[in-house]
């Protein structure tokens, strides 16, 4: 990890519209990402690690990577998000420069016998692609049938009609009134497009969910959620709940 990273000027141009947490973040990665090598660009680490390193809650650390990963004209990084807090998340830096070692942790090499230079790694064979289908989380069954959504998101569901994996678990962790499931799905169907989607989806109902649990178990009212097909159609699965106070009584239903 010793060394030089480079940074490259262009930055300059996107500071005064980045905010801080995002400056951070992307320092960090520049500094923590492998600087040879296939893994060339590429940080994993669990959202829980970065947090207690970087001195930012975990929220933070979400907004700040989804602001690196929108930033225009082209993005800054790409993101593999793992299922929960303590699972590893992979971030890749794109347009990545690499890294310099100082010459005494290069391995030697003067002007008379320069270090030698190492063999190139050869490019990794692709594996066969597993047979799973990705928006879904469902593995592929003998017989399913294709559905398409109105921006293009490709749904295979198997021909017994059953439910794609991801929403069997944010059904089954919904902490109020779920209403009718078929319905739920439809709405579903209709505003969610990628695994992106998905993760958001799933991360920001744990948030308030254990919110919730936290108030009722304190004997405080809380409000309840909606219906899952109007906390779709109105736009709460995407929408970011606000950290706690530092009290931990209090904080702002998004949904009211």
């Amino acid at each position: 990890m010793a060394g030089y990273v480079k940074l490259r000027r262009g930055l300059l141009e996107h500071l005064p519209r980045m905010t801080p947490n995002a400056v951070k973040l992307y320092l960090y990665l520049l500094l923590k990402a492998r600087g040879t090598g296939v893994d060339k660009g590429l940080y994993r680490s669990t959202s829980r690690a970065m947090a207690e390193e970087l001195a930012m809650n975990r929220l933070a650390i979400m907004s700040a990577t989804r602001e690196l990963e929108d930033m225009k004209p082209k993005p800054f990084i790409e993101v593999k998000r793992a299922a929960n807090q303590h699972a590893v998340t992979e971030y890749r830096i794109l347009r990545f420069a690499g890294s310099e070692l100082i010459p005494a942790e290069a391995g030697g090499g003067t002007e008379d016998e320069p270090a030698p230079v190492p063999a190139p790694v050869p490019a990794p064979v692709p594996a066969d692609p597993p047979k799973q289908i990705a928006i879904n989380g469902l593995a592929a069954p003998k017989t399913y049938k294709t559905e398409e959504n109105s921006r293009g998101a490709i749904f295979r569901r198997g021909s017994d009609g059953s439910y794609p994996t991801w929403f069997e678990r944010f059904w089954g962790s919904y902490p109020s009134t779920k209403g009718a499931k078929k319905t739920a799905f439809e709405k579903v169907r209709k505003v969610v497009k990628c695994d992106r989607d998905i993760e958001l989806a799933l991360e920001y109902l744990g948030i308030r969910a254990q919110h919730i649990a936290a108030m009722k178990a304190n004997g405080k009212f809380v409000e309840s959620l909606p219906h899952v097909e109007r906390y779709f159609s109105r736009g709460l699965w995407n929408q970011e709940p606000e950290s706690p106070a530092d009290n931990g009584d209090e904080i702002r239903m998004a949904w009211q």
